[in-house]
């Protein structure tokens, strides 16, 4: 079952590395919702939350930083937290 928490939907998560995301789609599950990752013809990331009766919703902020896809399920009011490189 898929959070109700606002804040928890209005984060950004990483939810695969960058180097394992291709043009074929990837499962898994996010607080408790099951959405689908791929990269588009372009190569940029496309995320979908996997509905109930099997559909696909419109496509979930996307972005790739620090080597990983981001996402949120929510409409996040910050970017994604800064990760220093060493």
């Amino acid at each position: 079952m898929k959070t109700t928490d606002r804040a928890a939907l209005d984060d950004w998560y990483a939810v695969a590395t960058a180097a394992e995301l291709g043009q074929a789609p990837v499962v898994t599950r996010l607080l408790g919702q099951d959405i689908e990752l791929c990269r588009d013809e372009a190569g940029a990331p496309v995320i979908r939350e996997i509905l109930n009766d099997g559909g696909r919703s419109r496509a979930l902020p996307a972005q790739e930083r620090y080597g990983c896809i981001w996402t949120t399920l929510g409409r996040p009011n910050k970017d994604i937290f800064d990760i220093a490189e060493s």
